[in-house]
C-alpha cells in the first residue's frame, strides 16, 4: 500500500535528518573533532543518503560520508564510511610535494577530479583511491635502490610534516596512538612496475613513521620490503 502523498516527503525527510545526526556523531567519535553537513550529493546502493561534509575547523576541506548496513558476529549493525583522509591528503599534500619532491600539483584540480571520479563510481567505495591516483602526479615514480636512500628521507619528511598538520597532530586519542586515527599514505611506483599493479605493496604510510627513534631508517627498510614483495608478486603471476 503506498503512502498518502503528503506523509512520504516528511518520512524521507526525517530520515536524511536521521542519517545525518548519525554520521555526524560517528565522525566526531571516530576523528575527536566537529562536523558540519553540506548538502546530499547522492544516495549509496543501500539507500542511505552519500553527505558532503566538512570538519569546523576547516570548511574547505570537505569531503563524503555515508551510513552502510554491516555486520557484528552476526547481528546487524549500521556502520559509517567516509574519505576524509583521502580529502585531506590530496588538500594538504601538494604543498608537501612541491617541498620534498619538486613536484608541482594543481590542488583545486586534483579534489575536483578526485569527486568526479568517486561520483563516476556511485559513492559504491569511498575508500578505494588507487584507481584514482594511478591518473595523478601523487604517485612517486622510478623507485629503484640507488635512490632509495634519498627518496626514503623525502617520503619520512613528508609523512612527518602531515601529521604536524592540525588536526593531525594529534598524539593521543582516547588514550591510544594518534596515528591510528589519523592515517595518510604516499603512493609509489618501483622502476619496472606498475603503481597499481596487484594493487599491493604501492605505497608507505604514517605507520611508518611515529614512535619510532629513526623514523628515516624504517621507511627505507619499508621501501626495500615493499620492492621485494612485488618482485615476489610478478614472480608468482609469470609461473
Amino acid at each position: 500500500m503506498g503512502c498518502h502523498f503528503s506523509v512520504c516527503p516528511f518520512i524521507s525527510i526525517l530520515r536524511t535528518k536521521k542519517n545525518i545526526e548519525l554520521t555526524l556523531g560517528d565522525l566526531e567519535r571516530d576523528y575527536k573533532e566537529e562536523f558540519e553537513f553540506i548538502e546530499v550529493v547522492g544516495v549509496n546502493d543501500e539507500g542511505y543518503d552519500v553527505l558532503l561534509v566538512a570538519p569546523k575547523s576547516n570548511p574547505e576541506l570537505q569531503f563524503h560520508a555515508y551510513l552502510y548496513q554491516g555486520d557484528a558476529g552476526g547481528l546487524p549493525v549500521v556502520g559509517m564510511n567516509s574519505n576524509y583522509m583521502d580529502v585531506a591528503f590530496l588538500h594538504y599534500a601538494p604543498e608537501l610535494y612541491m617541498k620534498y619532491f619538486g613536484i608541482s600539483i594543481d590542488k583545486e584540480k586534483a579534489i575536483n577530479d578526485y569527486f568526479a571520479f568517486i561520483e563516476n563510481g556511485q559513492y559504491s567505495n569511498l575508500r578505494d583511491i588507487n584507481g584514482y591516483l594511478e591518473t595523478t602526479d601523487f604517485v612517486i615514480t622510478d623507485l629503484n635502490e640507488e635512490n632509495m636512500k634519498e627518496m626514503s628521507e623525502k617520503i619520512t619528511s613528508a609523512l612527518v610534516d602531515f601529521l604536524n598538520i592540525h588536526p593531525f597532530s594529534m598524539r593521543k586519542v582516547d588514550g591510544s596512538s594518534g596515528y591510528d586515527v589519523f592515517r595518510a599514505m604516499i603512493p609509489l611506483e618501483f622502476t619496472g612496475h606498475k603503481f597499481n599493479e596487484g594493487n599491493l605493496y604501492n605505497s608507505i604510510s604514517t605507520d611508518w613513521v611515529y614512535d619510532e627513534e629513526n623514523p628515516q631508517q624504517s621507511v627505507y627498510e619499508g621501501l626495500l620490503y615493499r620492492k621485494e614483495q612485488k618482485e615476489k608478486l610478478r614472480d608468482s603471476d609469470n609461473q
